[in-house]
């Protein structure tokens, strides 16, 4: 691209319209350049200007391209950029189509990383769990950087790794994207945008990216304060949100006045009202409370009830204590977690906790307060309504463009992970109930109390479970393989397959011993730079259904007594039918409560009897006609259906 000095006859033209510099042979421009819109504009240093031949604007007070009423020092403005009513540009390349108007500073000292290479004090505000963020970042890297401590040279290389990605983006001069619009801004210090991003309103913008792409715009609103930070495609930040030393990933909601620091948020999480201090909060981390204070806490698909605190201070040694809320965990409003604790996949936090505590191995779980202790109710969660809904809407939510995505996530419920913990907490519970004396009303667990009575009870509740899995299994696999194929496989799965630990690694589903090799490849340096690390991860992901396959299938051959035969395929199919049947019955008559008398007592409030329920009915409808309950009872009829064909498949076969 080839560009040019002024003319003397431009450098005239351009001071009748009010433009001056003290240095016009500094400014280079490319043809065909024209001095029409360029208006009282103040010049220093080495500028290259581009073209601006836009048709002509409709109304000359809003013009679509070209340089008005604005400070210039050492930029390139590319064609048909728009920069209007901006106190100062100083050090920038404007790509071509950009649009700056009505703004304070948009200034770049020439040394940023644009957030690049920060590193974020996450879960432990004391140090050693610190995460080095880069544009491009996933949920399951920041969980290597931050869980596995305990691999040094791994995470040495690593950390290598990112700070080479971190120094590709430091080009000296910031750079605006050329479908960024920035307007109503205070000041945008050290700044990067790539793909159309929008900013508008923001107070103050310093040392970050902005990340977006086609069909996943980025958006920074009203009265933002961002020093530090980096977000990627398709996310929302706005309405006086406050942020310090921040990543956030892709399509993720943040507003109303919340603020984070040190803090790592990743793929469709919704953070607003609150406040945030060194979580980890995983893809899908809600919370939408002004009282809620997440702090020093690992979390994935959890919802935050209102008020909701978590104490990482003992008033010894400082703020150290962490805590980890496992997939799908939720607190109860104005719930209290003193750390360190872990709360098992699907449960929930009811009250104020003052003790530590590990539920790790009771997944589904009430953990409620009673006289100051903390009361396990093993697998109660999996009864519930909410659990139900939980596990259905969170696939539909998915925000991120069909391309691109950067975090790995999987959705399956009963997932090897899963399946794992429900078969070692029934066994802890049958063990735990026939080693305890009869006359003790409770067992103490990981600072946790159980109920005696609830052992034998939820180890049921979790055998019901594990049915519906085997069930689940066995009617897909029979959706591919014919009866004596699938016994075939069956009987040449390899048991330790069943065995093999999994992990949920922030929303991707995967073999412990995989994080085992790659920790192995990074400390030998054999990963080149940071893509081929997150090709590993986006591998693992793709890899998960035949994995999930040769799981489901040494689980079955687990729980299936040798000599396996289509007979007990189908008795597999019919206790997976009678037990979703039954689950799903329990999780109705949870709904129901949504519909009983108790709940019709704020409604027609100057009525009688039936304007309390024409009312009712006016705005929450009838239980018969509710989508959610009638999905379920649909459900019910084509498992049963499917079954009954799977069923017929298998005896067939059977008398053959």
């Amino acid at each position: 691209m080839e560009y040019r000095k002024l003319s003397a006859q431009e450098i005239s033209t351009l001071t009748s319209r009010g433009c001056r510099s003290l240095s016009w042979e500094k400014i280079m421009v490319k043809d065909p350049f024209s001095t029409e819109r360029i208006w009282n504009c103040e010049f220093s240093g080495q500028i290259r200007l581009g073209s601006f031949t836009a048709d002509k604007d409709e109304d000359p007070d809003s013009p679509s391209t070209g340089i008005y009423s604005s400070r210039i020092i050492s930029s390139d403005i590319g064609d048909n950029c728009l920069v209007r009513n901006l106190t100062e540009l100083r050090n920038y390349r404007l790509q071509a189509g950009a649009q700056i108007e009505n703004s304070g500073t948009v200034s770049s000292d020439g040394n940023s990383l644009f957030g690049n290479g920060l590193l974020l004090t996450v879960l432990n505000e004391g140090g050693g769990r610190e995460c080095m963020i880069y544009d491009g970042l996933s949920a399951q890297t920041a969980y290597l950087q931050v869980h596995y401590r305990h691999a040094p040279e791994a995470l040495e290389s690593l950390r290598e790794l990112i700070l080479n990605a971190a120094k590709e983006k430091g080009k000296g001069r910031g750079s605006i994207s050329g479908s960024t619009i920035i307007r109503n801004t205070g000041i945008c210090s050290n700044i990067r945008t790539e793909g159309p991003v929008e900013i508008d309103g923001a107070a103050r913008l310093t040392n970050g990216s902005i990340i977006a792409a086609e069909g996943a715009p980025s958006r920074i609103g009203a009265a933002v304060i961002a020093d530090g930070f980096i977000v990627q495609s398709g996310s929302s930040i706005d309405s006086g949100a406050l942020l310090d030393h921040c990543f956030i990933g892709q399509s993720v909601r943040i507003g109303k006045q919340f603020s984070a620091e040190n803090s790592l948020v990743f793929a469709n999480s919704e953070l607003f009202h609150g406040e945030a201090c060194s979580v980890f909060a995983g893809p899908y981390t809600v919370s939408h409370h002004k009282s809620s204070l997440l702090i020093a806490a690992f979390y994935s698909f959890f919802n935050a009830g209102s008020g909701t605190n978590q104490s990482n201070h003992l008033y010894k040694l400082g703020p150290l204590h962490q805590g980890v809320l496992e997939r799908g965990a939720k607190t109860g409003s104005f719930s209290y977690m003193l750390c360190p604790s872990r709360v098992a996949a699907f449960s929930a936090v009811i009250g104020k906790h003052y003790s530590h505590f590990d539920a790790s191995d009771f997944p589904f779980s009430y953990i409620s307060e009673e006289e100051g202790k903390s009361v396990l109710t093993p697998a109660m969660n999996l009864l519930t309504v909410g659990t139900r809904r939980d596990s259905d809407k969170w696939p539909k939510r998915d925000r991120r463009a069909e391309t691109g995505k950067i975090d790995s996530i999987h959705f399956d419920l009963f997932s090897p992970w899963l399946i794992q913990k429900l078969r070692k907490a029934t066994a802890l519970l049958r063990r735990l109930y026939d080693e305890t004396d009869r006359s003790r009303e409770s067992v103490l667990y990981k600072g946790l109390v159980i109920r005696r009575l609830m052992l034998k009870s939820a180890a049921k509740y979790y055998d019901l479970a594990l049915s519906i899995a085997a069930g689940q299994a066995v009617s897909e696999l029979l959706n591919t393989y014919p009866p004596a194929e699938l016994l075939s496989r069956i009987d040449s799965a390899v048991p330790a397959c069943a065995e093999k630990q999994w992990i949920d690694m922030a929303g991707l589903f995967m073999h412990k011993d995989r994080v085992d090799s790659l920790l192995k490849d990074l400390s030998k340096h054999q990963l080149k730079d940071i893509r081929q690390l997150q090709d590993v991860f986006h591998r693992i992901h793709d890899l998960y259904p035949s994995e999930f396959e040769s799981y489901r299938l040494a689980f079955l051959a687990a729980v299936m007594e040798s000599p396996r035969s289509s007979d007990q395929l189908a008795s597999i199919l019919e206790k997976y039918a009678a037990s979703a049947a039954k689950l799903n019955n329990m999780i109705l008559a949870d709904a129901d409560k949504e519909f009983s008398p108790s709940m019709r007592y704020s409604y027609g409030i100057d009525g009688d009897e039936a304007e309390t329920e024409a009312d009712f009915s006016a705005v929450r409808g009838k239980k018969e006609e509710n989508a959610f309950i009638r999905s379920l009872l649909t459900e019910n009829e084509e498992i049963g259906l499917h079954c009954s064909q799977l069923i017929e498949r298998c005896r067939q076969k059977s008398t053959e």
